[in-house]
């Protein structure tokens, strides 16, 4: 009977001795993960240019060039149409956006940030966007000395703008939590106050506030001396002399 040699699975000539072969044979399955993701990487880079390719040939099909002259046929009449307003107009020259792009971004900032509140960022920026409109108008009107009606009302808002920021300070959450919609109601109210052709501060100011004015006591600023006026101290000056003294009670001289 032919006796058959037990070979053991741990062969000690078959391990790492030196500390060069237990490096490498630690880095192998490290290797194995590159060389895998390396080929992932290369398939994917194919089947994106493959991809790339179908695109190119389906945006060649007829039906897609037609489909793309109709849309940029709509954009060019919506941009037509953005444009007849002053304050699009304007925005854009400010901007140099194109119409469409900031009209759009500007609705999608508005439901974002006021709308949904998201972040919780409402507060901040309608009272940024309040005050940013008639900052801007007082700054045009200190530069181009526009008319005394453009410049009462950007002041009546400024009025507005803290007399509302003192409410929000003291009562913000109450109101938050009882008026529905609060912060796109105060952008509303403040483009209706702020805006150039309806002068809603200005109607305010007239209605309300300038009566409360009027009922209050008239203040008058100190007097200043005219730059004219001799104010030297010789002039005002008590000079004493001998013959000032009469029975022993001093008389002002000069």
């Amino acid at each position: 009977m032919a006796q058959v040699a037990l070979v053991p699975d741990d062969n000690p000539h078959d391990l790492p001795s030196s500390p060069v072969q237990k490096k490498t044979a630690k880095a192998t399955p490290a290797a194995a993960a590159l060389a895998r993701a390396r080929e992932q990487y290369a398939k994917a880079g194919v089947a994106v240019a493959r991809a790339r390719g179908r695109a190119n040939e389906l945006s060649r099909h007829p039906h897609a060039v037609r489909a793309r002259q109709i849309a940029e046929s709509q954009l060019e009449t919506l941009r037509r149409a953005l444009l007849k307003s002053p304050t699009v107009q304007h925005a854009v020259e400010i901007t140099k956006l194109d119409p469409a792009v900031l009209v759009f971004g500007t609705i999608t900032f508005f439901l974002v940030f006021i709308w949904y509140d998201l972040f919780k960022l409402a507060f901040p920026v309608t009272t940024a966007l309040c005050f940013v409109r008639p900052a801007y108008h007082a700054l045009v009107a200190l530069d181009d000395r526009r008319p005394a009606d453009d410049v009462d009302n950007t002041l009546a808002v400024f009025v507005l703008l803290g007399l509302v920021q003192t409410v929000e300070a003291f009562f913000g959450r109450a109101l938050v939590a009882v008026i529905p919609y609060y912060f796109v109601l105060k952008l509303a109210l403040f483009v209706y106050l702020g805006h150039p052709r309806l002068k809603g501060a200005a109607k305010v100011h007239d209605k309300l506030l300038k009566n409360l004015v009027a009922t209050s006591p008239p203040f008058s600023p100190p007097a200043f001396p005219s730059p004219d006026q001799d104010l030297s101290p010789q002039k005002h000056q008590k000079v004493y002399t001998p013959k000032s003294f009469n029975n022993g009670t001093p008389s002002n001289g000069l």
